[in-house]
């Protein structure tokens, strides 16, 4: 009793301290979702195609700004869905807008590891892609209707960073491969639907990724560039 009433007259304040709870988050009744399945992203692609238009060659310009989200139903399989808003044009259309809008699937073939003994590892991945989207094109007055079948088999050598997280990106990546585009309407198709894409990936950190990548299916090749987020 004499020691709380020093303690009380000295003005020290007298309580049970907070003990931290779990660490865990499935320890709680009301978790956090989880959200590591899903990717979110954008790019913005320039691209050139040569299409026979009534039988006859001209070039078709797109400029696209695409949004997606995906979710894995499987560690090696991704769904996606896009919203894209392009501009598709011939030479001599004096109509160049539309809303378009995809989807697709990412496969996880190959993820082989190159040991190093350095603070480098090297990583080597094979994945493929199959995409299908609908839009509308400038020909003439008018716009038509498009569809538009993609696929990719991409071949990425990665170097990854191990060791201190000081360094800076996270891994850099390089990437090829052929790409298969078939561009069906009524007025015109594709003149040439084999190409190859090639670029590069920055790894900003582990879930971000930057890339920058150039596209060739005739004879001038076109850019595109993306941010990609995986939660």
């Amino acid at each position: 009793m004499v020691l709380l009433a020093s303690l009380l007259v000295c003005g020290i304040d007298i309580q049970a301290a907070p003990i931290p709870g779990s660490p865990e988050g499935g320890n709680y009744v009301l978790s956090a979702p989880d959200l590591t399945r899903w990717t979110i992203g954008a790019y913005n692609q320039s691209r050139r195609r040569v299409i026979e238009l009534y039988g006859i060659d001209t070039a078709l310009e797109t400029r696209r700004g695409v949004v997606y989200v995906g979710f894995d139903v499987h560690p090696s399989v991704t769904l996606y869905g896009a919203i894209m808003d392009g501009k598709h044009q011939t030479r001599y259309a004096t109509k160049n807008s539309s809303d378009e809008f995809g989807a697709g699937v990412i496969l996880n073939l190959i993820d082989h590891e190159i040991l190093s003994p350095s603070l480098m590892e090297d990583v080597l991945r094979l994945n493929a892609s199959f995409q299908y989207s609908k839009g509308k094109a400038g020909i003439l007055s008018r716009l038509e209707t498009f569809h538009e079948f993609y696929g990719a088999l991409t071949l990425s050598l990665i170097n990854e960073i191990e060791g201190s997280k000081l360094y800076w990106p996270h891994a850099i990546g390089l990437f090829i491969g052929p790409v298969y585009s078939h561009l069906e309407a009524d007025s015109f198709e594709e003149k040439q639907a084999v190409g190859f894409n090639a670029g590069i990936d920055v790894y900003l950190a582990e879930h971000v990724t930057l890339n920058f990548g150039l596209e060739q299916f005739d004879s001038e090749d076109k850019y595109f560039i993306g941010l990609h987020l995986r939660l």
